[in-house]
């Protein structure tokens, strides 16, 4: 039996994390409960004078979420750049059979995608931090503590929708980073290593 071709894995591996990820756009009921439950917060503790203490806690928590993500990001970034500089040779090396197999066994194209997920990462929970940080200046302002209070409800509610939103968006560019950086090894490593993120997050159902 013949084995089966390195980008033919390559090819499955991206369809199911696209998949994966096209559904999750779909069916966002989980998503649009915790976007509603997040607004219900903000308005509660702007509402109440004297929570904005554990308001700004709470946020912090999530600044710090975000910002071990993001060096977590860059560490992958950085280590991925030095393995795939000692590996380029010995990929370019790789026997390969027609003009696809060629073209996806060259280092550069290996490297590249894993390479722009974690940037991508490093913006994204960056982004979330500065978000973040922006909303815990809002939220110091309760009702009957400035006549900027309705704006700053507006710009509360708006910000951490944004912060989650790029968290959430940071969460996939990461699982997609990790499998495509199992490319490194072998398009069956890739597939393989998808399988099981997607089958993960589909058990834990991660929003």
């Amino acid at each position: 039996m013949a084995p089966v071709p390195d980008w033919l894995s390559v090819v499955a591996a991206l369809a199911l994390l696209g998949a994966r990820h096209l559904w999750t756009l779909l069916h966002s009921a989980e998503l649009k409960a915790s976007t509603a439950l997040r607004e219900a917060w903000v308005r509660r503790v702007l509402a109440q004078p004297g929570a904005e203490i554990l308001a700004v806690q709470t946020v912090r928590n999530s600044i710090m979420a975000s910002t071990l993500m993001a060096t977590t990001a860059a560490l992958a970034l950085m280590g991925l750049i030095t393995i795939g500089h000692s590996q380029m040779r010995a990929l370019a090396a790789l026997p390969a059979g027609d003009a696809v197999a060629r073209f996806l066994s060259t280092p550069e194209i290996r490297l590249i995608l894993p390479l722009g997920l974690l940037a991508a990462c490093i913006v994204l929970f960056s982004g979330a931090v500065r978000l973040y940080h922006r909303v815990s200046y809002s939220l110091g302002l309760p009702k009957g503590a400035s006549e900027l209070h309705a704006q700053a409800e507006q710009a509360a509610l708006a910000e951490i929708a944004r912060a989650a939103r790029l968290y959430r968006h940071g969460w996939r560019a990461f699982y997609a980073a990790i499998a495509t950086g199992a490319w490194l090894v072998s398009g069956a490593v890739m597939l393989i290593t998808t399988v099981v993120i997607v089958a993960i997050d589909i058990a834990a159902r991660i929003e």
